[in-house]
């Protein structure tokens, strides 16, 4: 984590940072939520297979 006191910046500069940080965790948050329906999908459709192979027996 970075320790904000330890820079030297100006109110602005620092602005500019919190929204470059904000934006970068909206993003890493949106790829889990990506990763975590991808894997729903991938399940829901693995499942789905078996089930129907194991109707058809």
């Amino acid at each position: 984590m970075i320790d904000f006191n330890d820079l030297d910046l100006g109110y602005s500069e620092y602005q500019r940072l919190q929204t470059t940080l904000t934006q970068i965790e909206a993003d890493e948050q949106r790829q889990e939520m990506n990763r975590w329906k991808i894997l729903e999908d991938t399940q829901t459709k693995c499942f789905g297979n078996c089930k129907s192979s194991k109707e058809t027996r």
